[in-house]
């Protein structure tokens, strides 16, 4: 895990203060993270799996999934609404091929409403 919060981290420009805030850390304790001098809870762990939409797994280097560069920070769930939260968070709870299903629904009713 050591270098993998600061590989997410990088992969959106973000800055390590900026990451801190978004958890409510310090600075010092995300960047021991970071090293490895201290351990992630697990608390924080699913927020930041979350925020950068990784598997814990991912985020723990216990499999091989390449961190690819996001074009852009991710968005705090946070700033969302309620419905739209509610929405996020059941989506990643959904298996693989649920999420597609859910995707292809939603394309269908955004294509029934241009038509």
């Amino acid at each position: 895990m050591t270098n993998r919060i600061r590989l997410l981290r990088e992969s959106c420009d973000m800055k390590q203060i900026d990451l801190a805030k978004r958890l409510n850390v310090s600075q010092g304790t995300l960047s021991n993270w970071e090293r490895g001098e201290y351990d992630i809870d697990n608390d924080n762990l699913i927020r930041i799996a979350e925020l950068f939409n990784v598997s814990t797994d991912c985020v723990l280097g216990r499999d091989n999934a390449e961190i690819v560069p996001q074009k852009e920070k991710p968005a705090d769930i946070g700033e969302l609404d309620k419905n739209t939260q509610y929405l996020v968070n059941a989506y990643r709870e959904l298996p693989e091929d649920d999420r597609q299903l859910l995707v292809a629904q939603a394309e269908l009713l955004l294509k029934r409403r241009t038509q």
